[in-house]
């Protein structure tokens, strides 16, 4: 039972590091805003810049460790800026400037 859980970690943690490393090579990092918190479809609505040009987008994340205005990080795919998600650990500290 061990070896069976020991293999499950295994593969978890390596298709997480996979993601993970993926996300950094497609994804470009900014900083966003957010503009209303949906607690019953439980999303986020945010708001986010790239070369001078305004995006939103949502997110399935949860609204309680949220609030509006609150700095939040936002990942971006280079080649279609306007595809977008949300990176928040939380009550993670994100500074905007």
């Amino acid at each position: 039972m061990t070896f069976v859980a020991g293999i499950f970690f295994l593969i978890f943690g390596l298709s997480v590091g996979w993601s993970s490393f993926s996300a950094r090579r497609y994804w470009t990092e900014t900083r966003g805003v957010v503009t209303n918190l949906d607690f019953k479809k439980e999303r986020v609505e945010y708001e986010y810049s790239v070369n001078g040009q305004q995006y939103a987008g949502s997110s399935g994340d949860d609204p309680n460790w949220n609030r509006v205005g609150k700095c939040i990080r936002i990942y971006y795919d280079k080649n279609n800026p306007s595809t977008s998600r949300l990176h928040n650990w939380f009550n993670e500290i994100v500074f905007c400037w």
